[in-house]
């Protein structure tokens, strides 16, 4: 009998601690419906800077906001890795640098485009010295081949790619706050 009686008062405990948790868990969330509009805040709380309203915009690009239930801030705390936005007249002009740089580095022999030291000289002749071009030799990860990888500094922005023995790669962009024109080695 002892054992019933046991039994039953917690089986009542368990009920009632499930109970409270889901007050507790669920309560004061309020109840929206499709057609009310956006939720009122009660009037009992007012909300700080640091809640987010209706009327407060996301800050960052679109693509570096994370959707749904991502952290707080995730688009302010990534920024710094975003890159800073070109106008059209920059990319046009960009565009023109790396078409000069393009051509200055497949005009090197294929044995020397993997080397550091040749692209650097072949982009200081452009006028791009080590003030404003990184060189570094870096493998290609998804072919495992050799490579260089540079950054341009130019016209308020970047002219970045990769030097491999039978090919060149050149593209436009803007710099990015974290490390400039030429992105971290990463795995």
């Amino acid at each position: 009998m002892l054992k019933q009686r046991l039994g039953v008062a917690t089986a009542a405990l368990i009920g009632a601690l499930a109970i409270v948790g889901a007050v507790w868990l669920f309560g004061g969330q309020e109840d929206v419906r499709a057609g009310d509009g956006p939720p009122s805040t009660p009037a009992s709380s007012t909300p700080t800077s640091s809640t987010p309203t209706s009327s407060t915009p996301l800050p960052g690009p679109p693509e570096a906001r994370v959707p749904g239930d991502g952290p707080p801030n995730h688009a302010d705390n990534r920024g710094h890795l975003q890159p800073r936005d070109i106008t059209p007249e920059q990319e046009k002009a960009l565009g023109v640098v790396a078409k000069d740089v393009e051509g200055a580095l497949r005009a090197l022999p294929a044995a020397s485009r993997v080397s550091p030291d040749a692209v650097r000289a072949a982009l200081a002749g452009l006028g791009y010295g080590p003030d404003r071009a990184d060189v570094v030799a870096r493998p290609d990860t998804v072919s495992g081949r050799e490579r260089v990888v540079y950054g341009v500094s130019a016209e308020g922005g970047c002219v970045s790619g990769g030097v491999w023995a039978d090919s060149v790669q050149a593209v436009v962009g803007g710099p990015v706050a974290e490390w400039g024109c030429l992105p971290p080695d990463t795995h």
